[in-house]
């Protein structure tokens, strides 16, 4: 069985989409063709199958996505409840989708390029003027969320590997932690979080959830770890 879609693999198939006018296309079309090997080079998934992501699968994505625009139930498929609620999320926003694409086509580009050779050596510490934009996050839901886990265990060790700020730092490190967000901002609008949407992590664990996008698991990363 395929892994379940993400949805910044569902948006690069609405944007393809809504580039093709809103229509279905085969999977002998070009386009489908070349969204599909897209898809299957993507590091998100370990699934190597032939089967997976391939022209037929993603030209039965567009079939999916054109019948949820227009609110009817795909005939003879089931019902994926990400595409349904991405369609009617993003119907009248083309342009948020194209954006959110180039976006993470983007970020893709940014993560698989190639490291700098070992000698190589670059001038650093200029100050530049940089405009970028920014997911809104509530510091306040953190703090309460940090607050309730202190309250309720009396520390604040991470979800994945157990490290204690405080424990290892004393009073320097009491009442830090990190918190991440389970359900990752940025590929979709506004939404309202709460406090059982946020673990408490470690900085390290916390880098290595967005080591892969979209985000590890709190329990998949936890299985990863490497015990001494």
């Amino acid at each position: 069985m395929s892994p379940t879609w993400t949805e910044q693999e569902l948006i690069l198939v609405y944007d393809l989409f809504l580039r093709s006018g809103r229509r279905t296309l085969s999977p002998r079309n070009k386009e489908v063709q070349a969204l599909s090997a897209y898809l299957r080079a993507l590091p998100w998934h370990d699934d190597h199958s032939e089967t997976f992501r391939n022209a037929a699968g993603t030209a039965t994505k567009l079939r999916q996505l054109k019948s949820y625009e227009e609110e009817l139930e795909p005939v003879g498929m089931s019902i994926h409840r990400g595409a349904q609620a991405l369609a009617r999320r993003y119907r009248d926003q083309p342009q948020e989708v194209h954006r959110l694409a180039a976006a993470i086509r983007a970020d893709v580009t940014a993560r698989l390029a190639p490291p700098l050779p070992d000698d190589h050596a670059a001038t650093e510490g200029a100050r530049h003027l940089v405009v970028h934009e920014q997911v809104e996050r509530d510091r306040g839901l953190v703090d309460r969320k940090l607050s309730q886990v202190r309250a309720a265990k009396g520390q604040l060790a991470c979800e994945v590997c157990g490290f204690d700020f405080e424990r290892t730092y004393g009073a320097l490190g009491r009442d830090f932690a990190e918190c991440h967000h389970l359900l990752p901002l940025g590929s979709g609008g506004p939404r309202e979080t709460r406090l059982e949407d946020l673990a408490v992590v470690c900085a390290n664990c916390h880098r290595m959830l967005h080591r892969r996008s979209p985000p590890l698991s709190v329990a998949d990363l936890r299985a990863r770890l490497v015990r001494p």
